[in-house]
C-alpha cells in the first residue's frame, strides 16, 4: 500500500469564466434589483428550468403565476427568475450587458427576444 502526503483536491470545478466576486462586473442587473433581499420565508415553487426546449411564454406565465402566489415585488422576481435557468440559457444570461436590466418589463422583453433570436 502506498502512503503519500499530497493534498487532496477538495475545490469544487470552475463552471464559469469569471471569478464568483466578478459577479458585480457581468450583472446585468441594476442597482436597485441587485440590493433586493430574498425573502426568508421563500420557497421558490417547483415551474422547472428553461432550457429554450420549452414554449418561453408558457414559462414566463409560470413563472409570474408562481411569483404572485407568494406576493414576490418586481426586483424579487427579476433575481429569482434567474433559478428558472437552464442549459444554454445560462450562456445567454452571461452575454447580456452590464446593469441593463432594470425592471420586470426590461427582464421579460430581454427574455423573449433573446429566446427567440438564439
Amino acid at each position: 500500500m502506498l502512503h503519500t502526503n499530497a493534498p487532496v483536491e477538495t475545490s469544487l470545478p470552475q463552471l464559469w469564466s469569471f471569478e464568483i466576486d466578478d459577479d458585480e462586473e457581468i450583472c446585468p442587473f441594476s442597482e436597485e434589483i441587485r440590493q433586493c433581499s430574498m425573502p426568508h420565508d421563500f420557497e421558490m415553487l417547483e415551474i422547472g428550468k428553461y432550457t429554450s426546449k420549452e414554449d418561453p411564454n408558457d414559462h414566463l406565465l409560470n413563472y409570474y403565476i408562481s411569483m404572485e402566489t407568494f406576493g414576490a415585488i418586481l426586483e424579487f422576481k427579476c433575481k429569482a427568475f434567474l433559478l428558472t435557468f437552464g442549459g444554454s440559457i445560462l450562456r445567454w444570461y452571461k452575454k447580456l450587458f452590464y446593469r441593463s436590466i432594470h425592471s420586470w418589463k426590461d427582464l421579460k422583453t430581454v427574455f423573449r427576444n433573446g429566446i427567440v433570436s438564439s
